[in-house]
């Protein structure tokens, strides 16, 4: 006897909600997870296996990288902690002439002083360079 249509559907709630849930935390995207799940659910009905064994170990595999997720967060986040300060500001070599090569464009008031000159530096490369790239091909 196989998997009734409520139990396959329960299983299938839990997982699309851990994908979910993954998206929301991590970052993961829902629906590259879900259709690489449903490529392998397709494979186990072709191969004629076990469904309920499947959607078993697809939640216990979540369960597995949900935990693996957060053993690795805690131990960046103790990484981080013992790193000093500075080792967060970029190198002085490479900051310390942005101001006078390339314009400095504002994107917003959380963005780092580097990212908006590096903004401006793309906006010089595009006005000088691409043109001539192009007319290369």
């Amino acid at each position: 006897m196989g998997i009734s249509k409520a139990e396959k559907k329960n299983y299938l709630e839990v997982i699309e909600m851990e994908y979910k849930a993954l998206e929301a935390k991590w970052g993961y995207s829902y629906k590259v997870l879900f259709a690489k799940f449903l490529i392998r659910q397709r494979e186990v009905i072709k191969k004629k296996e076990n469904l309920e064994t499947f959607f078993r170990s697809e939640v216990e595999a979540v369960d597995i990288f949900k935990k693996k997720l957060h053993e690795k967060n805690k131990e960046s986040d103790l990484d981080s902690s013992t790193e000093p300060e500075a080792s967060a500001s970029p190198p002085k070599e490479l900051t310390e002439n942005f101001h006078e090569k390339y314009p400095k464009v504002k994107i917003h008031d959380h963005a780092t002083i580097e990212i908006e000159y590096l903004l401006g530096c793309m906006i010089l490369f595009r006005r000088d360079f691409i043109s001539s790239l192009e007319s290369t091909k």
